[in-house]
């Protein structure tokens, strides 16, 4: 009996104006082997979280258009 399993791997969201600061976190998320998404605004990371379903969100606390 032979059983096939999907992988799943775990989705994260990056937020961080910065955007080398976003580079550096998903470099090492995707080694981990997280699929990983990244926004450098506020209003685009709203639509992400609407459309998206995550696992994780990692943020920046202090964004230009609102924290």
């Amino acid at each position: 009996m032979s059983s096939q399993y999907q992988k799943i791997f775990p989705s994260v969201l990056v937020i961080d104006n910065d955007p080398s600061t976003s580079a550096i976190f998903k470099r090492l998320l995707e080694s981990n082997d997280y699929n990983v998404l990244t926004s450098n605004s506020s209003k685009e990371s709203l639509e992400i979280v609407q459309r998206v379903m995550l696992d994780l969100i990692i943020l920046d606390l202090l964004m230009p258009e609102m924290d």
